[in-house]
């Protein structure tokens, strides 16, 4: 799927009729240092088609310093918070992030474990710390860029400069594994029967189509916003504490991703900020699920110019 521009030969001769280094600008260094914060809002509802609910949620914030050097890129992250009834929890979230940003687009692999949940009671308001609850996520994501003029580098990642307004087209695939476990569960149907969820999977393969464009100042300012829709292809299973608790479907459903960046994208100076909404929507016969997985990132960075003399503004 990342390599499918081949496919479009007429669309990418037509892309292709002006020079990308009108549009695209290499940075006068790659070496930089790099100072910023990142957000994240982790929330699951359980459903069933009774009007009981479970609501779960993991928020919180990091610092992060990083810094380049060569082909050496390493950040660094501490937690500085977490939200609500998880303040003063033994929450933990482990994280490997691994984001490759090419000029064709962008590819990246996600492997989190996200440890104890608050869980929310929508007729009392409360909020309850349950450390039983966990979350694991494992996942391979890419973009493909049909248009060289527009730069996923230099929205998302600052290596690059994108000097003149552009947008392209993008194709997308996500390969996601996701498995939750807990102590129990315990929602009510409509009909009075109750069932316990001790296991939640899910397997997932998406293929979509979206666009992305930047609007660029002369100044170095830019905005980016990013959207692909398309189908996610599933394999739900949950099972439980109690006898013929056990459900497996394959499910095709509507997906819709988005990014946004915006930002400053200097010289030497850089500062951006990026962010990513991830919704999902499961629907079974007895249990469904909508997830909500938001990220924000505030980044500022100084770039480390050895050569003076080729410096230009």
């Amino acid at each position: 799927m990342l390599f499918l521009g081949g496919v479009f030969p007429s669309l990418l001769a037509a892309q292709e009729a002006e020079d990308a280094g009108d549009y695209v600008e290499a940075v006068a260094a790659r070496n930089n240092v790099r100072l910023g914060t990142n957000w994240r809002d982790y929330q699951i509802r359980f459903f069933t088609n009774s009007e009981k609910t479970l609501d779960f949620r993991n928020a919180g914030a990091n610092a992060t310093l990083g810094a380049r050097y060569g082909i050496a890129n390493l950040t660094l992250s501490l937690p500085l918070a977490r939200i609500g009834s998880l303040t003063d929890t033994e929450a933990k979230q482990l994280a490997l992030n691994l984001d490759f940003y090419q000029k064709w687009g962008y590819f990246g692999i996600v492997a989190q474990r996200i440890s104890g949940f608050e869980e929310a009671d929508e007729v009392t308001g409360e909020t309850t710390y349950r450390p039983d609850v966990r979350m694991t996520v494992v996942g391979a994501y890419g973009f493909r860029v049909l248009n060289d003029r527009f730069s996923l580098r230099a929205a998302f990642k600052n290596s690059e400069r994108q000097i003149r307004s552009q947008g392209s087209t993008v194709l997308a695939l996500t390969v996601e594994n996701q498995a939750l476990r807990t102590d129990g569960l315990n929602l009510q149907l409509r009909d009075g029967t109750d069932i316990s969820v001790n296991n939640f999977d899910q397997q997932k393969v998406g293929m979509g189509l979206g666009y992305g464009h930047t609007w660029s100042s002369p100044g170095g300012w830019y905005l980016t916003p990013l959207a692909v829709a398309g189908l996610e292809f599933r394999y739900n299973q949950y099972t439980g504490g109690d006898a013929g608790t056990d459900e497996r479907r394959f499910r095709v459903s509507p997906r819709v991703r988005g990014r946004l960046a915006m930002g400053y994208n200097g010289i030497r100076l850089f500062a951006s900020l990026r962010g990513s909404f991830l919704p999902g929507y499961e629907v079974g016969d007895r249990l469904n699920a909508r997830i909500r997985n938001t990220r924000m990132a505030l980044v500022v960075g100084w770039r480390i110019v050895h050569n003076r003399k080729k410096e230009t503004e």
